[in-house]
């Protein structure tokens, strides 16, 4: 998800799409917004991984205790589907100049508003608006905008900023919050209305896995028969290590999974503009248990 933006997770249950060992049938499915091409996807992952065992639908139902998002479950076409009940009320950006009077407006609004939602994050929303606005290159246009109050759909606050917004003139809409949420960093800091970027966590991320590295090679009798060094003494990990690895797995357990070259690689977004028309027509025309299938891509991690 290097490139992307994330909503809010489901994750669904449905007995009759894979096999027992992803998990009964757990799906956790996540919509990447838009990419580097610029349209939505979707990405489901297996329940509980069947090589290491990894509990993805728990790590997502604690990371929404954590993030404080509650839930709703509902049943579509036959599957029992739980996601987040996260909303953000949003105003479009585009048209606007940093130091036009409608964009001072609505930083005004935002400081000195008596709405409890919006003043729960109005430094954060400033500071992340004034940057959207300034925002160039590439993809830009779909970064002009700002998350001025974040909760549960129905929440009185909420629609009250979105009502508010609405008289003041701007483009504004309610719709589904991010998944992953951006802090104002530091030691004390605190959950932000907007996505977080993949590009501040990569130095945590190689962290991590430079420790999970040496504890698995602890014992140099005993080396990660999984890892290839191709001669180095230590790994050297890149934004993509991740997506590769998987993208290994996936390809080596083609035959096992039943998946396609062509699968795979829509599926990681490689060769997206290559793809794009391709891959347009592929997720717009996939239904819930037809994109839940797609779990078993990654299934054998």
């Amino acid at each position: 998800m290097s490139r992307a933006r994330s909503c809010p997770g489901v994750v669904s249950r449905c007995h009759h799409l894979c096999s027992e060992a992803f998990d009964e049938g757990v799906v956790v499915e996540l919509r990447l917004e838009h990419s580097k091409t610029g349209y939505s996807r979707t990405l489901d992952l297996a329940g509980r991984t069947h090589g290491s065992q990894i509990d993805v639908a728990e790590a997502l139902r604690e990371y929404w205790r954590l993030a404080g998002m509650e839930t709703v479950t509902t049943i579509s076409a036959g599957v029992k589907v739980t996601r987040p009940d996260f909303y953000a009320v949003r105003v479009s950006l585009l048209g606007m100049l940093v130091d036009g009077e409608d964009f001072l407006n609505l930083i005004r609004y935002m400081r000195q508003s008596k709405n409890p939602k919006v003043q729960q994050f109005s430094g954060g929303a400033v500071t992340d608006a004034f940057s959207r606005m300034r925002a160039q290159g590439a993809g830009s246009t779909q970064k002009k905008y700002i998350n001025v109050a974040t909760g549960r759909r129905n929440v009185p606050h909420l629609l009250a900023a979105l009502e508010e917004l609405e008289g003041r003139g701007y483009q504004v809409s309610l719709v589904e919050g991010p998944l992953l949420l951006a802090t104002t960093g530091g030691s004390y800091g605190k959950i932000k209305t907007m996505p977080l970027q993949s590009t501040s966590v990569f130095r945590a991320t190689k962290e991590a896995l430079t420790a999970a590295w040496r504890a698995a090679n602890a014992d140099p009798n005993d080396p990660d028969p999984e890892l290839d060094l191709a001669g180095r003494t230590e790994p050297k990990w890149t934004s993509h290590s991740l997506r590769r690895l998987a993208d290994t797995v996936a390809r080596r357990f083609r035959e096992e999974t039943g998946t396609t070259e062509d699968e795979i690689d829509m599926y990681f977004g490689w060769h997206e503009r290559v793809l794009l028309r391709a891959m347009q027509v592929h997720y717009a025309t996939l239904a819930i248990r037809e994109r839940m299938a797609q779990a078993r891509i990654t299934g054998m991690i």
